[in-house]
């Protein structure tokens, strides 16, 4: 295995203080490395807002114009802060002399098992078949006018593509579920790859209360209520989210908690039942985590 190393990456056009809001910002990434993570940087100068997550709507990974992750800012932070503190965003100092980071991680170092960590690492050259490889960013706000922003990536050497196929990732989709009554049945999931997580946010009116995942009809997750569900992640040690409040994650179904990724769910015929804990309205937007081919 190679030495890790941490570039900075090419700064985009479009990063830059004073940017308008839904401002697209695009940094192209240079082929021929596998990454481990790449972090942006944000350097408040004094103004307001000063947290990173309220800069940016979408942040997307895109390998040849396909999108193979989606989240906005403040999902990105949950999905990493789910697996410990530590993962979401960092602040050093305050006012003018404030500096954030908040990374993408590829591997992942919460794992256990080294191996496992490493494993997820993307390598992004064309004999994996990378033409492209860019992150797209949309601003939320208008970018203070005193910010400043860097990026970097640490990486290693490219590896040579499994001997039977495509390497194997993790993706991040996410699904706009309608929500109505007491109770959803939901058969829209895609059956293809391997499921690791289900991150959920409330909808209107009120939280989610018990799920049940069934795949091809065998149970893997039967009706746990919200607060036992938190409590068993935590005992995993993992940090889950709590909230019952309309919009804010607060139900993280984990297939995978007990670390090794052969335990994620291949899925085959995927079913989720969410029941309410009064009417519900409005939509519940969930972030899958899923790991199969790059798309």
């Amino acid at each position: 295995m190679s030495t890790k190393r941490k570039l900075l990456l090419p700064a985009a056009p479009a990063f830059v203080a004073s940017a308008a809001i839904g401002t697209v910002v695009t940094l192209d990434l240079p082929l021929g490395y596998r990454y481990h993570e790449i972090s942006i940087g944000y350097v408040d100068g004094g103004s307001s807002p000063n947290d990173i997550t309220a800069l940016f709507g979408d942040i997307i990974v895109y390998r040849n114009g396909t999108p193979e992750r989606t989240h906005t800012s403040l999902e990105l932070d949950h999905l990493n802060g789910l697996n410990g503190s530590q993962y979401q965003r960092q602040q050093l100092g305050t006012g003018a002399n404030m500096r954030q980071v908040q990374t993408i991680f590829f591997a992942e170092p919460w794992r256990k098992d080294k191996v496992d960590t490493d494993r997820m690492a993307w390598s992004v050259d064309a004999a994996n078949g990378f033409r492209t490889f860019q992150i797209k960013l949309t601003t939320l706000v208008q970018i203070p006018s005193t910010a400043s922003f860097f990026a970097w990536a640490r990486v290693d050497d490219a590896l040579k593509p499994p001997q039977n196929g495509q390497q194997s990732v993790k993706k991040v989709y996410r699904a706009q579920i309608p929500a109505s009554g007491s109770s959803n049945d939901v058969t829209t999931l895609d059956a293809r790859d391997a499921y690791q997580v289900i991150s959920l946010k409330h909808p209107t009116g009120a939280y989610i209360q018990y799920a049940t995942l069934k795949n091809n009809g065998v149970i893997m997750f039967e009706r746990v209520r919200q607060e036992d569900n938190a409590g068993d992640l935590t005992n995993l040690g993992l940090n889950p989210a709590t909230s019952q409040t309309a919009g804010a994650f607060g139900y993280d179904i984990v297939l995978d908690a007990d670390d090794p990724l052969y335990s994620a769910m291949p899925a085959t015929a995927p079913w989720l039942k969410l029941e309410y804990s009064a009417t519900a309205s409005g939509n519940v937007v969930a972030l899958i985590e899923r790991l199969g081919p790059l798309d």
